[in-house]
């Protein structure tokens, strides 16, 4: 029987394996991906300050107002639930009741708005507010939160779908009653609920990273028409509650009373007044447009354009779960060919060959696997 005398040959042959299954194709860019290029991500930096200190806090990050955008690439008119009708929680305004959690509420609904016109309606499920109600220590709870915080936690830890109290028990981890009428927020609990058929970690849905867009108009418009929706903090006046219809424009003699997050999915114009689409957390029954809403655009109102936030979903498993799905196995089992060629035969470089060959064939599958739910 023929012994290997110099393992070196082995050794570069094992190599050869673990480097070709770890390899993972270059993504090629799509026309969303070279936009997005130009919206430069922004560092997370806390949105619920006070006037001055947000201002201040929103000087330090880099501008992105020298960007131009030729006048008739937007349209006068848009309105994402006619481009994307697919999507479900286009169409959904989502209510968070008595726990104050607009932050999570609007986060959510955005990044659910996202998920499924980036992966072309693949992926149509809500995301939880819920969980970013409790997982996320720092994001604010029932008070006032912050909302780059929530898209940090979508990009670094992933969130499960759920959706609103309404009677039903949507999702993996829908809002619970205690939360929407008690202001209790139980401890963050890894898990669905009971008759939720998919595991914790299969609901997982990750965003790929997050921006701001500092009080550009046109930006924004463009962002809204590539990707989705965007989120946007809203300074509250009294004069907001007794909004039904039109273009708002709060009055200058109206009390401020606090600050909420929105939802902005459109523009327009009304009787020569340029307004953005936006929606509430508040509920259908908020105004006369069933929880929607019409807001002065280009001139800040309200602080509308101040403080925009959004992201890129997450679509493509990321190189590590990849690597960890194909590369270890086939390392391990070269590995193990290898400690018995040591003692013996040619037998096991046969395997050790075969587990080459694999490493090549696995490099060749197409490598696109959605995060939705086994059928």
């Amino acid at each position: 029987m023929c012994r290997f005398k110099d393992n070196s040959v082995l050794f570069y042959l094992l190599l050869f394996s673990c480097l070709v299954t770890s390899y993972t194709t270059p993504p090629i860019l799509s026309e969303k991906d070279i936009i997005k290029l130009v919206i430069e991500k922004q560092s997370a930096r806390e949105l619920q300050l006070s006037s001055r200190k947000r201002k201040y806090e929103l000087s330090k990050q880099e501008s992105i107002s020298n960007f131009t955008v030729q006048p008739e690439v937007i349209p006068e008119f848009f309105d994402a639930r006619n481009k994307w009708p697919k999507c479900k929680s286009l169409h959904k305004v989502r209510n968070h009741k008595m726990c104050g959690a607009g932050w999570a509420f609007a986060a959510a609904a955005t990044m659910s708005d996202r998920l499924c016109i980036q992966s072309d309606g693949q992926l149509n499920v809500e995301l939880s507010p819920q969980e970013l109600i409790s997982c996320c220590a720092d994001c604010g709870g029932c008070g006032t939160g912050n909302s780059l915080k929530a898209w940090q936690f979508w990009v670094d830890k992933g969130l499960v779908t759920g959706g609103d109290y309404d009677g039903s028990v949507e999702g993996c981890k829908p809002y619970l009653e205690s939360t929407a009428h008690y202001r209790e927020i139980p401890v963050c609990n890894e898990g669905c609920a009971d008759n939720y058929n998919t595991s914790y970690q299969e609901d997982k849905y990750f965003g790929k990273d997050f921006y701001t867009i500092k009080k550009n108009v046109s930006q924004t418009q463009i962002d809204i028409m590539t990707n989705g929706p965007v989120q946007a903090g809203l300074e509250v006046y009294e004069d907001f509650f007794k909004y039904k219809r039109g273009v708002y424009r709060h009055n200058a003699a109206s009390k401020h009373v606090g600050y909420t997050h929105v939802k902005l999915l459109g523009w327009g114009v009304q009787r020569n007044v340029p307004y953005w689409l936006a929606v509430t957390t508040w509920g259908s029954e908020f105004g006369g447009l069933s929880g929607f809403f019409k807001i002065l655009r280009g001139k800040n109102e309200a602080g509308i354009e101040a403080n925009v936030v959004a992201g890129q979903a997450q679509i493509v498993r990321s190189p590590s779960s990849t690597t960890s799905a194909t590369s270890f196995p086939v390392c391990f089992y070269s590995i193990r060919s290898i400690s018995i060629m040591m003692r013996v035969s040619w037998g096991a470089f046969i395997v050790t060959i075969g587990s080459i060959f694999f490493s090549l064939f696995s490099m060749t599958k197409k490598r696109v696997n959605f995060y939705q739910r086994p059928s």
